[in-house]
């Protein structure tokens, strides 16, 4: 499972850096230094789902994305970005040594703000559901 997750996360932010400007993609958590904008990439693997004919691994990907631009502008931005790339890229881009790519789904999405000493900070978390089938 591990290095299914691994080669997965590659792919991901390969993807993700191929087809966005201006933000770096941290996985997790970013780190006190980051400057925004940025994207922190989460993968909330689920129970895989084992019939009588194919192994399915199925879970959550997450990408928060921050700015502190005076408005939501920004982030709102980054996430069309995030959109055009994931929403209509070709399955076998997230393909990994073990599992093809079956579905990916955007799932939802929101946008907040919070005020941090006199600066406000934008949100937008949006969420994809994946499952990857095991190659024969």
């Amino acid at each position: 499972m591990a290095k299914f997750i691994e080669e997965f996360l590659t792919a991901i932010k390969s993807h993700f850096d191929d087809n966005t400007e201006g933000a770096t993609l941290y996985t997790v958590q970013a780190p006190l230094s980051a400057v925004m904008p940025y994207v922190v990439l989460t993968i909330l693997p689920a129970k895989p789902e084992d019939t009588l004919t194919e192994s399915i691994e199925a879970g959550i990907i997450q990408f928060s994305i921050y700015s502190s631009s005076a408005t939501a502008e920004e982030a709102l931005d980054l996430q069309s970005d995030l959109q055009d790339a994931f929403d209509y890229s070709e399955d076998n881009v997230f393909d990994t040594t073990n599992y093809l790519l079956v579905s990916m789904e955007r799932e939802n999405g929101n946008l907040t703000m919070e005020e941090d000493e006199g600066k406000r900070v934008w949100s937008v978390m949006t969420q994809y559901f994946y499952r990857m089938q095991l190659r024969n």
